[in-house]
């Protein structure tokens, strides 16, 4: 057996290792219990997390190497370094596993996920829908606490098709709700909810499933 074979058969063998799954929301908050994360484009190589109903992104989690990955085209990695909660092709900053209930564990813990309105990401996105932030310590007043647990996209969801958006291979509508008046933290200071997203925070209210992620690819190919 030759060298290409070889390696040939290791990636054939770490495709069929890694499974597709993807996340929901565990919270006492009503707002967001059962919502999917869905990770938007925000910048060159980095997404971030939000939730919205139906199934989120579909990602692929490798038991061995502890880590979850959204395929872009590139790989990016599962990330929750500086509070934001992102697939980034910075690469993996912790140990990614689950609990036997598929509670998702960052370096064993279950802990320390919100979600946050008003958290000035890059384009604004958490004016109108909540992302997803990871807080060891003071979480802003108004973030809803939450856990995240994995499910197999092969499975049903309790909320209907997918829909398809930038950057993933299946993703969810984000919910518009009531903005938050509650402030950030210094390095997530909050924005004002004239902000540029406004229009289109508006027009999603009205819009079909999906929309939200049109406007924001739409943005994203013009910014």
């Amino acid at each position: 057996m030759n060298f290409r074979t070889l390696l040939t058969l290791a990636a054939s063998s770490a495709v069929a290792s890694a499974d597709s799954v993807y996340l929901v929301a565990k919270s006492n908050s009503t707002e967001v219990n059962g919502n999917g994360v869905g990770f938007a484009h925000e910048g060159a190589g980095i997404n971030y997390g939000f939730l919205g109903t139906g199934k989120g992104s579909t990602l692929s989690y490798s038991a061995a190497d502890k880590q979850l990955t959204l395929d872009t085209g590139v790989e990016q990695f599962f990330r929750v370094s500086g509070g934001f909660v992102a697939a980034s092709v910075e690469g993996p900053d912790a140990a990614i596993t689950f609990d036997s209930n598929d509670y998702l564990l960052v370096n064993g813990s279950s802990s320390y996920f919100y979600a946050c309105k008003n958290t000035n990401d890059p384009y604004k996105y958490s004016a109108s829908s909540y992302e997803v932030m990871y807080y060891p310590e003071n979480a802003p007043s108004g973030c809803l606490s939450l856990t995240l647990q994995k499910k197999d996209v092969s499975g049903p969801s309790s909320s209907g098709a997918p829909t398809t958006t930038p950057g993933s291979n299946s993703t969810i509508p984000v919910t518009s709700s009531t903005l938050s008046t509650s402030s950030v933290t210094a390095s997530h200071s909050a924005v004002n909810s004239t902000s540029i997203f406004t229009d289109a925070a508006a027009a999603m209210d009205y819009a079909p499933a999906g929309s939200f992620f049109a406007l924001v690819g739409l943005a994203a190919a013009l910014i």
